[in-house]
């Protein structure tokens, strides 16, 4: 008997092994079936209300993701058309940017800092995370695709999946994926209100303190919302470069201005239009986006906190059902 047991586990052991294997090599198909399960748990929320004021599911649908593509569109007119030519201006700029920064760091006896290494690096890492960018946005549009047909066969998908578990848990199983849907869909409109809100704080303090680029930085500053606790800390550094390049108490002043923003965010903005969207500590979550980003670049720092969210999730039900159990 033991011996079966002992033969029952290593089988299991192999199964686990394998199946982690199969995983890493097929990661990025994962990822972007992920994408479309975030992606479709947020569109599912306007495209159910469309539903109930009467218009058929493919009607809802069609609406849904025409507002979106239409608001997304009309944000890249108004915000990054305008701002295409400082964007450029500021990326030529850049390197002079760095050069007075390090003049400025030497006359106050920091040392001396490698200037052509530090541009080449930098310039590496822009490449990098450019070219993270541009494969994320080749993923999106199969996410997009894949993400339509969840949302036009949702209860069916999720019975399908259900009725694949035992009878007894199959109620489990329906619980966790609409506490699943909710968490990852109030943490994505969560994030849209608090990029909006973080890009404008930034550009109209950035403003009022004659920083150049304040679109540029602003729109950095919005972009990098996506990725929390960390996102705020790495927007600061290029308008802190910029700014000390015209004087440290003009550095000061930006980083009392994204230190205040920063606190703002925290305290005010971030409790408000959060709420309990994503009940994950800070440290969870840097450990989050730093496996993501680790493993799979920018998209997976991107897709990070809802899939940690989605495993929260999981922890806490299984954990509820442990204690509901009689010892």
């Amino acid at each position: 008997m033991l011996r079966l047991l002992d033969r029952y586990q290593v089988l299991i052991a192999f199964a686990v092994i394998l199946t982690l294997l199969a995983a890493w090599h097929l990661k990025y198909l994962l990822v972007t079936l992920f994408g479309s399960y975030v992606l479709a748990a947020s569109m599912l929320i306007p495209t159910e209300w469309i539903t109930k004021r009467g218009v058929p599911r493919p009607g809802a649908i069609l609406i849904s993701y025409g507002g979106a593509l239409l608001i997304l569109a009309s944000l890249l007119t108004l915000v990054i058309a305008p701002a295409s030519n400082d964007i450029a201006r500021f990326v030529g700029t850049l390197p002079t940017y760095l050069n007075q920064f390090t003049t400025m760091i030497e006359r106050l006896g920091f040392g001396s800092i490698d200037t052509a290494n530090l541009v080449t690096a930098i310039q590496t890492e822009i490449v990098r995370i450019t070219t993270g960018f541009a494969s994320a946005v080749s993923g999106l549009a199969l996410a997009l695709i894949v993400s339509i047909y969840l949302v036009s066969d949702w209860e069916r998908i999720h019975k399908a999946l259900s009725e694949l578990a035992p009878k007894k848990q199959q109620s489990t199983l329906n619980c966790f994926f609409e506490r699943s849907r909710h968490s990852i869909a109030s943490w994505v409109r969560g994030q849209l209100i608090l990029s909006f809100l973080i890009g404008a704080l930034s550009y109209v303090g950035l403003l009022l303190l004659g920083i150049p680029f304040a679109s540029v930085l602003a729109i950095f500053a919005a972009l990098l919302e996506f990725i929390p606790v960390i996102g705020a800390v790495i927007a600061a550094l290029p308008a802190l470069i910029v700014a000390f390049s015209i004087s440290p108490l003009e550095a000061l002043f930006v980083l009392i201005l994204y230190t205040a923003i920063q606190q703002v965010e925290g305290q005010l903005l971030a409790p408000l239009v959060m709420k309990r969207a994503v009940s994950l500590h800070p440290i969870v979550i840097i450990f989050a986006i730093l496996v993501g980003f680790q493993v799979l670049g920018i998209v997976g720092a991107l897709l990070a906190v809802p899939f940690f969210a989605v495993l929260w999730v999981a922890v806490s039900m299984w954990r509820a059902r442990d204690k509901s159990i009689p010892s």
